[in-house]
């Protein structure tokens, strides 16, 4: 193996999930995911982002899509990005 490390199929393909997930997030998401984190209604993020509630739920579901999410459900997206992100 000439001193290579060698990975499986699954630890390359988390790590290629992982990546792109992360490149993915931009500072308005990470903002997002922080106020959805600290309890904030969707007009209360828009408020604070300066986005319409729809403007919210769309970067809403287009982050639970670029991340794999199962669900734009706000509780199944922080879950998701608790457990597999790591962010909050």
């Amino acid at each position: 193996m000439n001193g290579q490390l060698v990975y499986s199929k699954k630890v390359k393909d988390f790590v290629r999930k992982s990546s792109e997930a992360f490149k993915s997030i931009d500072e308005e998401d990470l903002e997002m995911i922080h106020l959805l984190d600290k309890g904030l209604s969707l007009p209360e993020i828009g408020s604070e982002m300066g986005l319409s509630i729809s403007g919210i739920e769309y970067r809403k579901r287009k982050l639970a899509e670029n991340l794999g999410s199962t669900s734009s459900n706000i509780n199944t997206l922080l879950e998701y990005v608790r457990k597999e992100l790591k962010l909050i």
